[in-house]
């Protein structure tokens, strides 16, 4: 499956076209395919070798430097979706820790009548999503800043949403191989995993508007230590569970 991703990806095909078509390979198309199989034997992840990642039924560009989008943070976007769309008026997102920017641009894209400032500490990342928000032609609905977690803007947001890094630091050396080769700023979340949940919850309730909500990712049992914490104007309104049954995204509410 994996050769059939590459070589449809270098011959520009779909798969199925592997199968029902007669295709010839010059001898530069295999050296490049020979190339890409042998960077996917030392474990460089296949999104890195394609340039590309499906998310939340969208095509996002991606590559080394750059958090590869999950199917389990599609959980977050569903989540997000189901409260923007409790409103018909206009309505600002904050995405933080924005990646290739596939959550704030899945957003965009899906609910009109919305904006968003998305922030993202990795130059590389950020670069990344501002030629993903081009390709989308959502320049002027999205704007960018390279920065640690808060926009450096005096906003309000209706929605602050992350997938943040949640890995505790001692389970890093215990990824797979292809998933170390991920920048492991965007992994390393301290001790717990909560580091940086923790800032993020602490500030929020400065970012939202008076009926503002929190939604963010965790990884397992995270959901247990929060439910014993408290944040400055934020209430635990719940958790998302993900097909395996792990909380993964908790939901927040503004308090006043």
């Amino acid at each position: 499956m994996t050769a059939e991703l590459l070589l449809s990806h270098l011959l520009k095909k779909p798969r199925v076209a592997l199968y029902s078509e007669t295709i010839s390979l010059t001898a530069r198309m295999v050296s490049a395919f020979r190339r890409m199989v042998s960077r996917r034997a030392r474990r460089v992840p296949l999104q890195y070798l394609t340039g590309q990642v499906d998310f939340a039924g969208l095509s996002f560009k991606v590559g080394p430097g750059c958090f590869i989008p999950r199917p389990e943070t599609e959980l977050l976007v569903e989540e997000a979706i189901a409260i923007l769309r409790k409103k018909s008026k206009p309505q600002k997102i904050l995405d933080i820790g924005t990646g290739c920017g596939a959550v704030c641009l899945a957003l965009v894209q899906k609910v009109p009548l919305t904006s968003a400032v998305a922030t993202e500490v990795s130059p590389a990342a950020l670069k990344l999503a501002r030629q993903n928000r081009k390709a989308f032609r959502l320049t002027d609905r999205i704007r960018f800043y390279l920065t640690d977690l808060f926009p450096p803007v005096s906003e309000r947001y209706d929605l602050i949403v992350s997938n943040p890094p949640y890995v505790p630091t001692s389970e890093i050396d215990r990824l797979s191989p292809e998933v170390q080769q991920e920048p492991h700023l965007a992994l390393d979340g301290g001790p717990d995993g909560l580091r940086v949940i923790r800032r993020i919850l602490t500030s929020a309730a400065e970012y939202l508007k008076p009926d503002g909500w929190v939604l963010l990712e965790l990884g397992t049992g995270q959901s247990f230590i929060l439910r014993h914490l408290s944040f400055p104007g934020l209430e635990l309104a719940g958790f998302r569970q993900d097909l395996s049954g792990v909380e993964r995204v908790a939901i927040y509410r503004k308090t006043d």
